[in-house]
């Protein structure tokens, strides 16, 4: 694997040659110019800086498949992203995100997208535009929800949703591929037993969270771990639970 540099070299031979770049902690307002003409980088770390937003030239680095951008001044998440075709991993936790009505840019072949939002209410719709997400990781403090267009996000594993939202969409059963869901400390008092219907969850993290019962129908679940801890499911409903084959009640 390539080294990662801690800085953009001065020649443009060496400019071709980086491939990893880790650019964290360098009190950055706005993108060096310079670090557009990467042609060749595959990773960037713009992380703990205060930049607010992204130039257009930064399309040009086309063969960026991981971006991380934690800890900055972003309100929205840059359209220019929607130009990278190579892009895969998008970290964008840790700053005002949603502050502003803003739409999720298209990035076609992003498979993983970790955010924090800062707004209360639903998610934008266009995240269900990001047909080829496995990976969606939402942090908030306010209380948020997932858009109904979730339920386009089909090849999605693992959903890790650290904020007090208060209901899952309905249907969320369609997305068929979804092996970890995680609301921890959520508000949510209830799970919708059409959950059932993903056959390869397989880690079902509801600890902490107000979690009132577990529907019936995940009686018939097959190799699932249900994580109880701190919820309101009375001990006798835990210890019926985990009396079902193809479940492992953590209490």
């Amino acid at each position: 694997m390539p080294r990662i540099a801690k800085k953009i070299p001065k020649s443009p031979k060496s400019r071709a040659a980086v491939e990893r770049l880790d650019l964290r902690f360098k009190s950055l307002t706005e993108v060096p110019e310079e670090l557009t003409e990467l042609v060749n980088l595959e990773e960037l770390d713009l992380g703990s800086n205060q930049l607010r937003e992204l130039p257009a030239a930064f399309k040009s680095l086309s063969k960026l498949k991981v971006l991380t951008l934690n800890s900055n001044r972003f309100e929205s998440i840059p359209a220019v992203l929607a130009e990278l075709p190579a892009l895969e991993r998008l970290h964008l936790m840790s700053g005002p995100l949603g502050q502003v009505t803003a739409e999720i840019p298209t990035i076609v072949n992003l498979n993983t997208l970790e955010i924090t939002w800062s707004s209360e209410g639903p998610l934008p719709d266009s995240l269900g535009a990001l047909v080829n997400l496995e990976v969606l990781l939402v942090k908030s403090t306010e209380a948020i929800a997932l858009p109904a267009t979730v339920l386009q996000l089909v090849r999605l594993k693992e959903l890790q949703l650290a904020a007090p939202i208060t209901a899952l969409p309905e249907g969320l059963g369609a997305l068929t591929e979804l092996h970890i869901l995680n609301c921890a400390e959520s508000a949510l008092t209830t799970v919708p037993a059409d959950l059932v219907r993903c056959t390869k969850l397989r880690y079902l993290n509801l600890s902490n969270s107000a979690v009132e019962d577990i529907p019936d129908a995940f009686m018939d679940c097959q190799k699932l771990t249900i994580y109880l801890q701190g919820t309101k499911v009375a001990k006798e409903r835990k210890e019926e639970l985990a009396k079902a084959k193809g479940l492992s009640i953590i209490a």
